[in-house]
């Protein structure tokens, strides 16, 4: 399952881990990743799924949920050995936090495509969802 959120200039992939190939596609584009750790054994995931993201492009992990912490800093680990200090790592126990971040922030504001790897999380991808479309509605009403 996939789907593709409209936000001003910027596009958000969104997907579970399944799909994380499909960053093969965004390889010409600056991207940032929003991967999800609501469990151990998810945040294991998430980290191996950055370990192919990196070969592919992503500039920025946005990590959420309990286990962020945790992801992030490995995700340093990773980075490190890697040799990437381009690569900026975040981590938001609070979904809204989160959400803004990514949609606002992320990428210095410039990625214009935006990976979420949160298709298994119903209440964080309506949490997106509604974020952006309420921040889109702010912006035309500013226009």
């Amino acid at each position: 399952m996939s789907e593709t959120i409209e936000f001003l200039s910027r596009r958000i992939l969104v997907c579970g881990f399944e799909c994380q190939g499909a960053a093969r596609e965004l390889a010409s584009y600056e991207f940032v990743t929003l991967l999800p750790a609501y469990s151990p054994e998810e945040a294991a995931i998430a980290l191996q799924a950055a370990n192919a993201l990196l070969d592919d492009g992503c500039k920025e992990f946005c990590c959420v949920g309990p286990e962020s912490e945790w992801l992030e800093d490995e995700l340093d680990h990773l980075i490190e050995d890697r040799d990437r200090p381009d690569v900026a790592t975040t981590a938001f126990t609070n979904e809204a936090e989160a959400c803004e971040y990514l949609l606002f922030a992320a990428g210095g504001g410039r990625s214009d495509v935006l990976l979420a790897l949160v298709a298994d999380h119903p209440s964080l991808l309506q949490r997106l969802r509604t974020e952006a479309s309420m921040l889109q509605e702010s912006s035309n009403k500013k226009e």
